[in-house]
């Protein structure tokens, strides 16, 4: 019971980790994407 509990608090921490990431790469992906628009329109 307890272990199985302990799994599922693992479980949940690894989803909302892959979450942050996600959106943490999401934000760069489009930062990035933005700057080189932005070079390129300036060149």
């Amino acid at each position: 019971m307890e272990g199985k509990g302990f799994r599922h608090t693992v479980k949940a921490k690894t989803v909302v980790l892959y979450g942050k990431l996600e959106c943490n790469v999401r934000g760069l992906v489009y930062e990035l994407g933005w700057r080189d628009s932005m070079l390129h329109s300036s060149a």
